[in-house]
């Protein structure tokens, strides 16, 4: 519905709000992989949209939305790196990864089609680029077709399956580094049965790359149920 509902640690209901968009392509629904975040009141919600236009710029197809409940106001930030004036095919290649660091307060951003990360700094509004790129990863792979041109569902995710990728970034306020994951390409089996193979970069408060750690492949649920404690990620 477009909701954002605000509820106790009991789970009743405090209140809810009506999200209305204001530009053409807006980020909502929710990426399900980044947390969202309230800091000062106000709701930062990090999403994207899963298809393709040819129109789509700098202004109308941002991927951080800020909700100001006590004003009931919605304004729009971040929009996609350069490299997606290509076509990456609508698929999981148009998530959006962030975390939030309260260390530095800032957010970073990471795109499954960009080499770099993007450390966002939500009061002044300003981005800085970062090299976050993997040992395992010579280059990400756009469609050579126009934005317009449709492509099926089997064909799309083979593509992705099929080339390299960045997923998550987490911080872990323990330890105060990044994790980045990097999703190798692999065979494509259908839909479902595939998985890519992961490596994990780390970067430290500075976000200079510091190492990388291969895993292998594990179930793609990694995206949603990977989480951070004192003993590690």
């Amino acid at each position: 519905n477009n909701e954002l509902t605000m509820i106790d640690c009991n789970a009743n209901i405090l209140s809810s709000y009506k999200i209305n968009h204001k530009i053409e392509y807006y980020p909502f629904p929710a990426t399900k992989t980044s947390p969202i975040t309230c800091i000062d009141s106000c709701v930062y919600i990090w999403g994207n949209i899963a298809g393709e236009y040819s129109n789509e710029n700098d202004y109308n197809r941002r991927v951080l939305l800020k909700y100001t409940p006590h004003k009931k106001e919605t304004a729009y930030f971040v929009p996609y790196p350069q490299i997606y004036k290509e076509n990456w095919n609508g698929t999981m290649f148009r998530w959006c990864y962030a975390d939030y660091n309260p260390n530095k307060d800032i957010f970073v951003v990471s795109f499954p089609g960009d080499h770099f990360l993007y450390a966002y700094d939500y009061r002044s509004d300003k981005l800085n680029k970062i090299y976050g790129g993997s040992e395992y990863i010579d280059a990400t792979k756009f469609v050579l077709k126009n934005k317009a041109e449709f492509i099926d569902a089997d064909t799309r995710t083979k593509h992705f399956v099929e080339s390299h990728s960045y997923s998550k970034i987490m911080y872990d306020s323990y330890n105060d580094v990044y994790y980045r994951f990097a999703e190798l390409k692999t065979v494509y089996e259908g839909i479902p049965g595939w998985e890519k193979n992961i490596s994990i970069i780390i970067l430290n408060s500075s976000h200079e790359i510091i190492g990388e750690t291969y895993i292998g492949a594990i179930p793609s649920i990694y995206r949603y149920a990977s989480f951070i404690t004192e003993n590690g990620l």
